[in-house]
């Protein structure tokens, strides 16, 4: 089942965390592919955070989180 990632901002509420270059959410194939895209890109931000000494910036939990494409249109208003 096809999978976008979300993420939550104060002024515009969820949107897509990851968008090409037209604008539109990225869509992963699966829940895993877009669960691994979230877990590299806090790896690189804390690996980078670390490299900086900046620990107090260190992300424990992930505010991305991945949700079947479906229910992104349906319950988040998602525009793909």
């Amino acid at each position: 089942m096809k999978h976008v990632i979300l993420t939550h901002t104060v002024s515009q509420g969820y949107i897509p965390a990851y968008t090409d270059k037209n604008g539109s959410p990225i869509i992963y194939a699966d829940e895993a592919e877009a669960v691994t895209k979230i877990t590299n890109a806090m790896f690189e931000y804390n690996t980078a955070r670390m490299n900086e000494n900046e620990f107090q910036d260190l992300i424990t939990e992930p505010e991305d989180f991945a949700v079947p494409l479906e229910e992104a249109q349906k319950e988040y208003n998602i525009k793909i």
